[in-house]
This record gives C-alpha cells, structure tokens and sequence, in this order.
C-alpha cells in the first residue's frame, strides 16, 4: 500500500491512534497520546522519509486498548526488493532463551541430584566403616583387658626352669599339699631301705652310699624348711623331682638361682 492510500483508510476509518514498526516490528514511531491520528500520521510520514528502504507496518486502532489494525508499507523500489522478510518476534525469542535455560537448569538439577545421591551413599559407607572400626576397637579393647600386657622393653622369652617349676607345681598343688607331703615320706622310706641294703653291702661302698644318703635326706630337709614360701617352696620342688642325683640337682639350682645356691653349699 502507499502512503496516500493508508492516509485515506485513517481518514474513512476515523481511526483515533497509530504508531510505526519496521520490518522486524521494532517500534519505531509510538502511539500518540491525544486521540488525533491524522496528526500522528503526519509525524509518521516525516520519520519514515529518514528510514531505510525496507517493509514497514502502521499499526491503527480506535482506542488505546482496542484492536489493531495493520497496513504494511513498502519503502523503495519495489522491482528490485523481495518479499518481506519474516518478522522477528523478540518475544519469541526471549521465550525461546527461558526455555533453553529452563533445560538447563533442570540438566544440573538432575546432576546435583545425582550428586546427592552419590553423597548419601557415601555417608552410608562411612558410617559403615566407622560401625565396623568401632567393634574393632571394642574387641581390640577387650583383648587388652583379658590379656597380659607386654610393658615396651620387655622381650617374652622361654620361661626359665625355675618358671617351668613354679607352673608345674602349681598344678600338683591343685591337688593339695599332702600330696607332696606324701611324696617326701615315700622318699624316705626308699632312702631308708637303700641304706639297709648298704648295710648289708661290702664295707667298700657302704661309705659313698651312705654319704649320697645323707645329701640327699639334706636336700630334702632344706626344701621343706621353704615351706613358709609356697612359691620358693613348689620351685625347689620341682627342681628336685626332675634331677636324678645330687649334682644335677645342685646344677639346676645354680642356673636359676645364685643366692639360693650359696645357701644349698653351706648346708649339703
């Protein structure tokens, strides 16, 4: 349409406002304010004589919230231009930048919500680890309790005769002192009747035989008197029981106890 012909559809229309858009419905001219459209339209016509050749659309309507009524215009030899471009819809295109954005947010909402999952089945590990370490730690605990703790320095060797003495008599103790009691009498009377067979022996070994009688009724006599020592008393013991002559015995003795061995010489 020309211009002569939109002027003519105002004046016939008496429309009230009109207003000026180009070709990608960008405003250009706004609505007039006071309801003369003529006079608007006169405005329009000096701004559309500064704009580029191009399509243009005049916007018409008989109230300010009333329909609109549009009537394009083309600018410039028309041979030589296309038909009018697509008009650009900035709404559109805004929308258009939401939506996308909306995907976005939605994409890293799902990945945050992948991370929170992957969290919470880390802290479930964790506690997991921390449930197990704590029975570790209650059962290290009780081993600690229900054993004897090795002080730093401390090397545990293999018991000594005189330990492996004091365990073995404990255990014969269990069964109770008379045992022993019984033990050194039945000795006695074995001492007794080899030093009646010595007796009746040749005068040549009757001498040495008699004198082992003798150590051995000191030996004897010696240990009981440690009587008022359990513990002294049930190692000497054992010794005793495990050396099949004086000399063994006195050697053992030496190995595990120095002092009680000088004492033993002073006396056998």
């Amino acid at each position: 349409m020309t211009i002569a012909e939109i002027e003519k559809i105002i004046i016939d229309t008496d429309y009230k406002y009109c207003s000026l858009f180009d070709q990608y419905d960008k405003c250009i001219e706004t609505y007039n304010q006071k309801e003369n459209a003529l006079e608007k339209f006169e405005i329009i016509k000096k701004r559309l004589s500064t704009q580029p050749d191009g399509f243009y659309t005049i916007k018409c309507r008989n109230s300010v919230k009333g329909a609109i009524d549009l009537y394009e215009y083309k600018k410039g030899d028309l041979k030589m231009m296309s038909e009018k471009p697509e008009v650009i819809n900035y709404k559109y295109l805004e929308n258009d930048k939401i939506l996308s954005l909306s995907i976005e947010v939605e994409r890293l909402k799902a990945q945050l919500d992948r991370k929170d999952d992957k969290i919470a089945d880390l802290e479930k590990e964790i506690n997991l680890l921390l449930s197990e370490n704590n029975e570790l730690e209650d059962k290290i605990t009780d081993l600690e309790n229900n054993s004897n703790p090795v002080t730093l320095g401390e090397e545990t060797g293999t018991p000594t005769l005189m330990e492996n003495a004091k365990d073995f008599l404990s255990q014969i103790m269990e069964f109770g002192a008379p045992l022993l009691d019984k033990h050194f009498s039945l000795k006695e009377q074995a001492l007794n009747l080899e030093a009646l067979k010595i007796q009746n022996s040749t005068p040549r070994r009757s001498q040495p035989d008699q004198a082992r009688i003798d150590a051995v009724k000191k030996i004897e006599d010696w240990i009981n008197s440690k009587k008022e020592d359990p513990e002294l008393y049930k190692s000497l013991y054992a010794i005793y029981i495990n050396c099949s002559n004086v000399l063994q015995f006195s050697e053992k003795l030496k190995e595990n106890n120095e002092d009680l061995y000088n004492e033993f010489l002073t006396i056998i």
